[in-house]
């Protein structure tokens, strides 16, 4: 997994600029917090805090698209390309789909 994230946050920082990057850590510092003592698959959450707005980035925007579905699609995209696994895949993307419900 530690090969991913690093593929997947120097891909967030390139994309999203400094803004993504330090957006993405700040997230990852809430979750451990909120998350605390609780029991969730944590490379799931992690994987989906690093492209969960992709789709708002420059690169995949879609003009009359929220950037939660638009960043699940380049996701499903990016992580089915990668060979992702089906159980993990699923997670991350129904995490990114629902960020801002």
């Amino acid at each position: 997994m530690e090969t991913l994230l690093n593929k997947i946050s120097g891909l967030t920082e390139e994309y999203g600029g400094q803004w993504g990057i330090n957006h993405t850590k700040r997230l990852l510092k809430l979750i451990s917090i909120i998350g605390e003592g609780l029991q969730y698959n944590h490379e799931a959450v992690t994987i989906a805090a690093y492209l969960h707005d992709w789709g708002g980035y420059a690169k995949w925007e879609k003009p009359g698209v929220s950037h939660a579905a638009r960043s699940r699609q380049v996701a499903e995209e990016f992580l089915t390309e990668i060979g992702c696994e089906n159980h993990l895949l699923e997670l991350v993307l129904e995490c990114i789909e629902y960020h801002h419900s």
